[in-house]
């Protein structure tokens, strides 16, 4: 709701919609009369709502004064996103309203928060004076809150907490008032089937002697059975310590991770080298005592993602140390890695960044111990290159065990100032060089690469012959093609025999696309995808559909500037095993199925599951006199046959039986004066077009007091979402949507 006037039509909408269950609002940042009255009704109107979302600058007192509304014991699961921040004076009246409603209702099985908890100093407050002495009433109060909002949790499956500007405190910490810790984890004792926890939870914080320790592991152990993935957010002043919960928790997700290792290790680290983390050059692990924080041991882990990171805000940090290098982050991280080398199936790191040989060599050597790696995703800014001594260092340190890769930076053709091979003043000079791979990846599935310089033919070629079994290529921006990386693409097909999924990035040229589809053998490709595609020419694309007319099953393409109406004819009219079509963009007359060409042959893709397209309908000004004459007796002959046509199109439509998704757009143009006595052509926007008679139905006793086609898609048993040009009400006409359409 982006104002409070909007709350009279969303209460009539309601009004009409008594077997809601799904509800999402932007939410009403400022309280009023008409708004109370609109959310006090919605449990009223609506009793049947079990999944309510509030998104944007809905205030925390409109959040409690929805929960309310909704019936409790129909809730399964709530969302609470982006409340208002408030000040720091009404803290606790914001988790008041919007925590301890939610926890009460017994059913909820998924609950995601992203609230303003607490300040910062406040969070640093309750971890440095667990005595509370010189806590002041309003800490007081907030600490007070934090308890009273997660009681009695329910029966929850996934919990998510992610506060604004702060930690959650003392959330994962046992109240042990002996020892001087405070904490509130024994508030979720209930949650016996809680599988996966996010957010911005507090293992410990080295500077006030407050620690996750061997009470905490044995609490989760015995309290948390069913606890599958965690993911924790180390915000602002807190450090993230990894430990291992039990033998169940396969997954650990990290953001803006910093790992602090003590001396000595635990006896079970003992057999792993850890020289690596004592050199000089990598800022060392030795805190002497009473700084030192020990480190559980952290073994067994499937997954590893971690975001590196760094904001502006960080110099806010009590402990934050000027001058510090990042790579000691990446270092430690990798080090973690390699603890679980026999397990990690997946490892994900965002915003890595990779400028010199040593960071280099160590994510090199990590991966090689990594013998059972599924999954490495290696992602940063897309402005950041790599050589293409780099690359190459990477991809042939690939264990074969590899299913998917995928490496988001540039991969230039400049040579490096630096040798990759460690001097004697490097910490790993004593494990020589870098083992590379020698035998091809023949378990690799999926390859995604962001950008290739075109002089790079042979290590494109290079990587491809490494790749016998690939099935999904995400291919990268190639720029203006040479001669020589034209051939590579041509033999793709032969290099690749198993390829049946292509995907272009954002830029790529109309020949690129063309030169890979020309080398699939006939009846391979599957799946279709590109960004800002265009086709000048139509006459390739078609013969690339008609080529692969039985085997194309799914077709994506995102912000299209450009694609003639008869490719999408083609594709229509001839690719029986497809399941996916979106083409979707600008919204011109560039990227439409044209209204002859949708309904000149009959549709054979029957297995249809999702359908986003646009289509050129009819001018707006013909569309209002299919509504305002219901007996057609004002109607020209050319208003008369496109109706017949529509209802053509919407048959075609309601064919699609196996159809789960479908946003259809109208679009239209229109002609409007500007200064200079001239008219000026602009298309309208999809909220200010429709499709006639798409949700109308035809009054069967022949009065002519409605006309529609609604009853063209009753075969559409499947369908889920309907989006797009769908037009409920037309003011201009005065016609509305009766009870036997809602019916």
């Amino acid at each position: 709701m982006p104002t409070t006037n909007m709350a009279r039509i969303y209460y009539s909408i309601l009004r009409q919609r008594p077997s809601l269950e799904t509800l999402e609002l932007p939410g009403i940042s400022v309280p009023s009369n008409k708004a109370d009255c609109a959310i006090a009704s919605i449990g009223e109107l609506c009793p049947h709502i079990s999944n309510p979302s509030f998104l944007h600058s809905c205030s925390g007192e409109m959040v409690g004064k929805m929960a309310d509304a909704v019936q409790e014991k129909h809730l399964r699961s709530l969302l609470f996103k982006a409340i208002g921040s408030g000040s720091q004076s009404d803290v606790g009246l914001l988790l008041s309203h919007a925590i301890e409603h939610a926890f009460v209702c017994k059913e909820i099985r998924e609950l995601e928060l992203d609230i303003s908890i607490a300040a910062i100093a406040n969070s640093a407050k309750y971890l440095a004076d667990p005595t509370k002495v010189t806590w002041t009433a309003l800490d007081h109060r907030d600490w007070d809150d934090l308890g009273r909002s997660i009681n009695n949790p329910g029966e929850i499956y996934g919990l998510a907490v992610t506060p604004a500007d702060a930690c959650l405190s003392g959330l994962l910490a046992l109240e042990d008032l002996a020892a001087g810790q405070i904490g509130y984890l024994s508030k979720l004792a209930g949650l016996i089937k809680l599988r996966e926890l996010r957010g911005s939870f507090v293992w410990t914080n080295r500077e006030t002697q407050a620690r996750i320790g061997d009470q905490e592991v044995e609490w989760f152990v015995n309290h948390l059975p069913s606890l599958r993935l965690a993911t924790f957010m180390c915000a602002h002043h807190d450090h993230l310590h990894g430990w291992q919960l039990h033998e169940h928790l396969r997954s650990l997700q990290v953001k803006r991770p910093r790992l602090e290792i003590a001396s000595p290790l635990p006896p079970q680290h003992q057999s792993i080298s850890t020289d690596a983390l004592s050199h000089i050059m990598w800022g060392g692990i030795y805190m002497p005592p009473p700084s030192a924080v020990t480190l559980p041991p952290f073994l067994g882990l499937y997954r590893l993602k971690a975001c590196l990171t760094s904001f502006p805000s960080d110099v806010r940090l009590p402990d934050f140390r000027r001058g510090y290098n990042s790579e000691f982050h990446i270092h430690r991280i990798l080090w973690l890695v390699r603890l679980n080398s026999a397990t990690m199936t997946c490892l994900d790191l965002t915003q890595l960044t990779l400028r010199n040989s040593r960071v280099i060599r160590d994510v090199a050597r990590t991966i090689t111990m990594l013998c059972c790696l599924k999954t490495l995703r290696l992602r940063t800014h897309p402005d950041r290159s790599l050589t293409r001594q780099s690359f190459d260092a990477l991809f042939f340190s690939c264990p074969g065990s590899l299913v998917e890769f995928k490496i988001a930076y540039l991969i230039s053709g400049i040579t490096s100032a630096y040798k990759l091979e460690p001097v004697e003043t490097d910490w790993d000079f004593d494990q020589g060089p870098l083992r590379l791979r020698e035998n091809p990846l023949f378990q690799l599935k999926r390859l995604a690469l962001s950008a290739i310089s075109q002089d790079l033919a042979p290590v494109f070629c290079a990587m491809l012959e490494h790749c016998p079994a690939l099935e999904a290529l995400e291919s990268p921006y190639l720029g203006e093609l040479t001669d020589d990386m034209m051939f590579v693409l041509a033999s793709l097909g032969e290099v690749c025999p198993s390829l049946s999924s292509l995907s272009f990035p954002e830029g790529c040229r109309p020949e690129h696309i063309y030169t890979i589809l020309e080398a699939l053998p006939s009846h391979r490709l599957k799946g279709f995808s590109s960004r800002d595609y265009r086709d000048p020419d139509p006459a390739p694309m078609m013969a690339a559909v008609a080529r692969h007319s039985t085997t194309l099953q799914k077709i994506e393409l995102t912000n299209c500037i450009q694609i003639k109406s008869k490719v999408m004819q083609s594709v229509l009219t001839l690719c029986e095993a497809l399941e996916v079509l979106t083409v979707v963009g600008g919204g011109s007359e560039r990227i439409c199925l044209m209204f002859a060409d949708a309904i000149e042959h009959e549709w054979v893709c029957t297995r249809l599951r999702q359908l986003k397209i646009y289509v050129w309908i009819i001018t707006n000004e013909m569309s209002i006199g299919f509504i305002r004459d219901h007996s057609k007796g004002s109607w020209t002959e050319e208003q008369h046959r496109i109706w017949e046509d529509l209802g053509r199109l919407y048959t075609q439509i309601g064919s699609l039986t196996r159809l789960e998704v479908l946003e259809l757009r109208a679009v239209e143009r229109k002609s409007r004066p500007i200064d200079y006595d001239a008219d000026r052509v602009y298309f309208l926007p999809p909220s200010e077009t429709y499709l006639p008679g798409l949700l109308a139905l035809e009054d069967s006793r022949g009065t002519g007091q409605q006309i529609g086609y609604l009853s063209r898609l009753a075969g559409l048993t499947r369908l889920r979402e309907l989006k797009g040009s769908v037009v409920w009400t037309q003011e201009d006409a005065k016609m509305r949507i009766g009870e036997a359409t809602g019916a």
